[in-house]
């Protein structure tokens, strides 16, 4: 199933498609409010959409919701997340599954706090040792047994969802192509097969 969010006619939608040609819009929970959406991710057998409300000008994140299916959805009390020097709240919105935990990271800001959660009924605060999380869109990438975050400070990944290495320093974004892990930076591309050692792409 392909699942899609959109913006239209001053709200925001999720719509599901089975071939990736005919959408259908899907109901979204109201919860305590559902608002603006702030990201959309999968992780091996889960959706999850975080939002947030604009309250006269001020943006207050509102929780989210998940689907195993694209189709019905649930509203789940997603936490948001303490920024770096706690100037600020991100969205606990990027998120994927290690070891049998979801582990969610903020969408669009680095911080060293982050949520895990096995069922998305209740949500334990963790901190990593130094800042992870995404931005521009660079959705986390599990592979080799890991789960890799790529942001403005390099590349840091976890076999756990607990204990967090940082790997390869720089500002990279991470594809993933079954076989190698592929990161592509203001320094030209880089691939790896193990996520630790990698190459330099000649010409880049």
């Amino acid at each position: 199933v392909f699942v899609s969010s959109r913006y239209e006619d001053g709200t925001d939608a999720v719509d599901s498609s089975p071939d990736g040609v005919a959408w259908t819009e899907r109901a979204l929970p109201a919860g305590p409010g559902f608002g603006y959406i702030q990201s959309l991710s999968f992780a091996t057998d889960t959706f999850l959409v975080t939002h947030y409300m604009d309250e006269g000008g001020e943006y207050a994140l509102d929780g989210g919701a998940t689907s195993v299916d694209g189709v019905t959805w649930t509203f789940r009390n997603v936490p948001a997340l303490e920024t770096d020097g706690g100037d600020g709240m991100a969205q606990a919105g990027s998120m994927m599954k290690i070891g049998g935990l979801y582990v969610l990271v903020s969408s669009g800001n680095l911080t060293e706090n982050y949520v895990t959660t096995t069922n998305f009924s209740s949500f334990t605060a963790r901190t990593a040792p130094f800042p992870i999380g995404v931005y521009r869109s660079n959705d986390p990438v599990v592979a080799f047994g890991k789960a890799f975050v790529g942001h403005a400070g390099g590349i840091a990944y976890t076999e756990d969802g607990l204990s967090w290495t940082a790997g390869l320093t720089g500002d990279w974004v991470l594809f993933f192509d079954g076989v190698r892990l592929i990161a592509k930076g203001s320094a030209g591309v880089k691939h790896s097969t193990d996520g630790i050692s990698w190459t330099t792409v000649s010409g880049t």
